[in-house]
């Protein structure tokens, strides 16, 4: 659906699409980061142990 024709059934799309790309943003970021932790323990963890 477009944004044109979610407007003549009235709904906002930019609230939709706010509500929508704010949590799935937290949520990658934050896979990121806690992969990005265990990876850089996992690789010190390697070459200390080596």
């Amino acid at each position: 659906m477009g944004d044109e024709e979610a407007r003549t059934v009235a709904m906002n799309p930019e609230r939709y699409q706010i509500i929508l790309i704010a949590p799935a943003s937290l949520a990658a970021s934050s896979a990121v980061a806690v992969a990005g932790v265990i990876g850089l323990v996992g690789w010190s963890f390697t070459i200390c142990c080596a």
